[in-house]
């Protein structure tokens, strides 16, 4: 399925050395099926400027110090990790220490094909939230969990359905990332009466659309009682075992409407498999 529709670029956002194995997991194996090549990003963050320096300066060069350190450290564990794949790849370290870290690495992803990152955990930077990519830069946003192991995705792949505009970019730009004979769920939620005029949108005329580029398609609707949207939607994935969640995700600045009123963040906050997300 996937060289039907050949992604060329896949931009990895790597703050740590940590996120580097997991987040290499899951682009290798798409970068060889696509014989694509994978960028390796790292960006050195400004220090905030209401910090105040105890040392009269000493602490402020101290911290650029180890960012450059960290920057080093990163550079090189990703550049040993790609070696060993012999995939085409390149590094790109940015410097952002005079400019706004998130708006800088959107508008880097911009130039990939397909962005993926890590699921935001309190070890990471404040910068690096996956949400301001999937609304900054304009591309796919493969966001990967904190925990679990992920070596393959695409087989059993979950889409989140409401009949917005983001919700369909995010199924169609899944369709690179679907494998050849893969299972599709599309799942409809109904949100309640909670939220005027976000009733259900059925998926059928989706299914029948994608059935035509030779994908197993089922369609599904819910109506949860108790639990959340976003619950609802993880609970699925979970039943169904599926490797890949589909969603679209719209908002503005740090003034976010997530898709289905507010599920898309705590189904990033609870994430148990990786969700292709789009805008």
């Amino acid at each position: 399925m996937s060289s039907r529709y050949p992604l060329g670029t896949i931009m990895i956002h790597l703050p740590t050395v940590d996120v580097i194995p997991r987040l290499m997991n899951v682009a290798v194996p798409i970068a060889r099926d696509h014989s694509a090549h994978i960028v390796g990003l790292h960006l050195i963050p400004r220090i905030p400027p209401d910090v105040v320096d105890p040392l009269g300066g000493e602490w402020l060069s101290m911290q650029m110090e180890r960012d450059n350190q960290l920057a080093e450290e990163v550079g090189a564990a990703f550049n040993r990790a790609a070696a060993t794949e012999t995939i085409s790849n390149s590094w790109l370290q940015l410097d952002a220490r005079d400019v706004n870290a998130t708006q800088l690495a959107c508008r880097t992803c911009r130039n990939a094909d397909l962005v993926v990152t890590a699921q935001a955990a309190e070890e990471l930077p404040s910068y690096y939230r996956p949400e301001d990519l999937v609304l900054g830069a304009g591309r796919p946003v493969l966001v990967v969990p904190t925990s679990g192991d992920y070596t393959d995705v695409g087989h059993t792949v979950l889409i989140a359905w409401n009949g917005s505009r983001e919700a369909a970019r995010a199924a169609f730009d899944a369709l690179p990332l679907i494998q050849k004979g893969a299972k599709v769920y599309i799942l409809c939620v109904e949100a309640g009466h909670n939220e005027p005029g976000k009733g259900l949108v059925p998926g059928d005329a989706l299914a029948r659309t994608l059935s035509r580029h030779g994908l197993d398609v089922e369609n599904m609707t819910s109506r949860p009682d108790r639990t959340s949207v976003g619950g609802e939607i993880l609970n699925r994935a979970s039943d169904l075992g599926a490797d890949l969640i589909v969603m679209g995700c719209y908002g503005h600045s740090r003034l976010r409407e997530t898709v289905f009123g507010g599920a898309t963040q705590s189904i990033i906050d609870q994430m148990t498999v990786p969700i292709l997300m789009s805008h």
